[in-house]
């Protein structure tokens, strides 16, 4: 996870969910969705009497969201500041998922050494029954074709099953420390952030973007 939230903050891995025609004046278009019709928000300007000003609204046929850039902008800064731990709880979770994580990486270990013995054992018995078929003529085809493909088949659930465990090596201490770094100052390096990046925090911590009901987000 460490490496695919950093290679979506560098550029490197595109968003999972389809960008919005981007806008560097309005970061949060397509991103946050009226909460009323479920469609993603868009941003105009709007001519004052003075000046012009920025809103986010939603579509044509919905009026339940308009609110002003500032406004909503700065509401979602403050949703990310939501997601600053305190550093006695980051302790806290980082002592408590190392822990967990330690006690499932022993009982990986142990599944891949017993889908290691498995297969060891199931190919000991293929051998055993080629040498059967071949070389000691003591069964026919049929009963080799029978009990050769049953034993094929073991092998192979007991090959996955060790390739599963084998693919569970995660960098557990290199995603908390990913964490450490990035979420005491998510909300300030989103509003410091270039469109392009805002878009990546944006998507990094709100995958499936986020509703907004007019007043406060959902």
């Amino acid at each position: 996870m460490s490496y695919r939230a950093q290679a979506i903050l560098s550029g490197r891995v595109p968003n999972a969910a389809p960008r919005q025609r981007a806008h560097p004046d309005f970061p949060l278009r397509g991103f946050v969705r009226c909460e009323s019709c479920g469609r993603g928000l868009t941003g105009s300007w709007s001519k004052g009497r003075k000046e012009y000003y920025a809103y986010y609204h939603c579509r044509p046929g919905c009026r339940s969201v308009n609110v002003s850039k500032p406004r909503l902008e700065g509401l979602f800064a403050d949703e990310l500041a939501l997601l600053q731990p305190t550093p006695g709880y980051m302790r806290l979770l980082k002592e408590s998922v190392l822990q967990v994580w330690k006690a499932r990486k022993a009982a990986v270990r142990d599944e891949v050494a017993n889908a290691e013995r498995a297969a060891k054992s199931i190919q000991d018995k293929l051998d055993r029954l080629d040498e059967a078929f071949l070389f000691e003529r003591s069964i026919d085809i049929e009963t080799y074709d029978r009990h050769a493909e049953k034993l094929r088949e073991e092998l192979t659930l007991a090959r996955i099953d060790r390739h599963s465990g084998e693919l569970e090596e995660l960098d557990v201490e290199g995603i908390l420390a990913f964490a450490e770094r990035i979420l005491p100052r998510a909300s300030d390096l989103w509003v410091q952030a270039a469109l392009d990046q805002r878009q990546r925090f944006q998507q990094l911590f709100f995958p499936d973007g986020i509703a907004f009901d007019g007043n406060r987000f959902i």
